[in-house]
This record gives C-alpha cells, structure tokens and sequence, in this order.
C-alpha cells in the first residue's frame, strides 16, 4: 500500500484532505513486491547492500543506509538533503544546482528513510523522473557545493558534476555525448524483456559494449568478434578502443600519479615545519592546503580520470607546482640556516677542496 490510512480512516481523509495526510510509503520494499524476481530485476539491482559480497569500506549504494555506515549524517542537518529519501525528494524538487534546500529540510531525528529509494529519483505516481533530464538528477546530489580553493580547505566531496561537466562527453569532443546513465545505467535486452535495468549504477565496461545490449556504447566499443580469429598483427585494431581496455589504462595513469604525488606531499609536509617561523609560512600554508584540495577534487570523484581526464591531470598538475613551491621554501630556509651556522663555511670550503682533490686524483689514476 502506497499511502497508509489515518487513524480515523481514508473516510476522513476525502472529507478534509488538508486537515488529514495520508502517510506515504516511501520504501524501495514498496516498488519491490512488484519489481524484482526473475523478469523484474530492478528492486534487486538497486539492493546490492543486502548482498554477502558487499562492502561498505570499498563499495557505495543507493541501498546503504546511511545512518549505519556513516553515522555523521545524523549529527548533520544538510547531511539530509542528499543522505535521505525524504531530504533527497525536497532538494531534487527545488532544481538549483548547488542549494541543498536547508531550510525546508526534515531534521535528522525525523528522517525515516536514511537509504536513497525508488521515490527519491522517480515520482511515485508516473513513474517519470524528477527532473528534466537523467543528468540534472544525479547532478543535484553527486556535487561539491560550488566549493573553490581558499587556502584553508583542504578535503572536498561529491565532486562528480563539477570533474564531468565541460568533459568531452558534453562538449561534441566524443563522438556522442554521454550523460551519466549511459555508462552508469548498463542494460541487457534479451529478447522482448530488459534483463538488466542498471539500477545498481555500477560501471559494466563489457555490458555496455556488448553488441546485443541496449547501450550507446556498443556502437564504436565493440567487444567480442566472428568465430574466426583476426589475422596476426591486428588485435590492436578493436582493442585499443576496448571499453574495458581504455577505462583500465586511464585509471591507472591517474592513479600512478597521485601515488607521487603522495611522495611529494610528503616532502611538502616535511619542508612547511622547517618554515613555522618564518614570514612566507602563511603563503606556503595556503599552497599545501590548495594542493590537497585539488588532489582531493580528483580523488572525490572516484572515477581516476574518466569522467574528465584532461581536468583530472589539470588539478593533479596545479597540487604538484603548489606542493613543490613549499618544498623549494622549505629546501632554501635550510640552505640559509646551513649556511649561517658557525663553521658551516669552512666546513663546506673543506668538502669541496676534497671532492677536488679526489676528483683530480682519479684523473690521474686514469691516466695511468
């Protein structure tokens, strides 16, 4: 049942509807009597929490409730507009990108449903989305608040819509634009049944460049060929476009980069404690925080580079130049500290009459 009847009944309802509001099921249980089971796969799609292979630490659902596996929500009024099915409804509904619709927003000790269910993205009645377009919809809450670099901050989240918009998927670089079901909601036809709905959200490089699907992708990421071997020599001509192929090489690019930059972030820490006195400190301060909050812009994002891999290698390309500018205040302050203590002169003079003679000396063994 959709709407459960008041204590008086639905009678009194019809009699004064705004005096007495039915309470409204808002379960994904609710859709799943319906839609689930063998010809019907979307409820068990969208419950992969349920499943013994999940896990929390490593893996995000719509199913996840929220208030279990990350309990700060319930200690966060804005948490609401994007953790709960109640908040998600009010914030989808208002349309602006970036106002999570606070002030209208259900506290946290109200919230019944701390997962993200069926009535969040669909209305209930028509089953049509909340907004215009697929996009806008996952835009509302995978956003970062418009958050910029300000020197302080240096942890950023949900950055999904600022990494994909402006990437070639919506710019016609692509050879088709992409919005974010096309990857994220992979589907099967088999025959006059949809097999696979996508409500999982996962992305499936062979589902979506399987030549039977109903994906986009298929159209130039083919996978799979005739029963005949190609001839030799030509494997690369189909799998340098490979979905599975191109997705694994960029992430791995992305992600062996923000392994040195974790070395280099490392060294900038060390360099900004030679600094704490010093009068540039404040300026380096700001760097390093800036570093990591665009380190964090791509790490945020989840996707290693593949909703936009040029912004991706830009915003690890600006935490490099800020972290080595700390490291090159930190490296002079030593020299100078070095160069002032006393003795350090005639010691360094000493050094380099000696690096001299042995170099002059192995010349000479040389020549012998």
């Amino acid at each position: 049942m959709c709407h459960e009847p008041p204590v008086e009944g639905f009678e009194i309802h019809i009699i004064t509807p705004s005096e007495t509001t039915p309470k409204s099921n808002i379960s994904a249980e609710l859709c799943g009597s319906c839609h689930s089971g063998q010809h019907e796969t979307t409820y068990n799609e969208w419950n992969e929490y349920s499943s013994d292979t999940f896990d929390p630490g490593t893996m995000a659902s719509h199913s996840e409730p929220s208030n279990i596996e990350e309990t700060e929500v319930i200690n966060s009024s804005s948490c609401v507009s994007c953790k709960s099915t109640e908040g998600a409804i009010l914030n989808i509904e208002d349309g602006e990108l970036y106002d999570l619709s606070e002030d209208s927003m259900p506290e946290p000790e109200d919230i019944n449903e701390w997962r993200i269910t069926c009535v969040a993205c669909h209305e209930p009645h028509s089953a049509e989305l909340r907004t215009t377009t697929s996009t806008e919809l996952c835009a509302s809450c995978h956003n970062s608040g418009g958050a910029e670099p300000d020197g302080n901050t240096t942890v950023i989240r949900y950055t999904q819509w600022e990494m994909y918009n402006g990437s070639i998927y919506t710019n016609d670089v692509h050879a088709v634009k992409l919005g974010c079901t096309d990857c994220h909601m992979a589907t099967m036809i088999e025959g006059n049944e949809t097999t696979v709905t996508g409500h999982s959200l996962d992305i499936q490089p062979a589902l979506l460049s399987d030549p039977n699907s109903g994906n986009i992708c298929k159209k130039c990421h083919v996978v799979g060929h005739d029963d005949d071997d190609p001839p030799d020599n030509e494997c690369d001509d189909c799998h340098d476009i490979a979905l599975s192929n191109i997705i694994a090489t960029d992430q791995e690019a992305i992600k062996e980069r923000l392994q040195d930059l974790e070395l280099i972030e490392g060294n900038a820490s060390d360099a900004l404690a030679l600094i704490d006195d010093n009068s540039s400190y404040q300026e380096q301060l700001e760097n390093y925080n800036n570093a990591l909050y665009h380190i964090s812009k791509v790490e945020s994002d989840g996707s290693f580079g593949i909703h936009n891999m040029e912004r991706a290698n830009d915003e690890l390309d600006t935490a490099e130049i800020l972290l080595n500018s700390v490291i090159e205040e930190g490296t002079r302050a030593s020299n100078k500290e070095r160069a002032a203590t006393p003795g350090f002169g005639v010691l360094l003079s000493f050094v380099a009459i000696t690096v001299t003679g042995l170099i002059f000396e192995n010349r000479n063994n040389g020549k012998k």
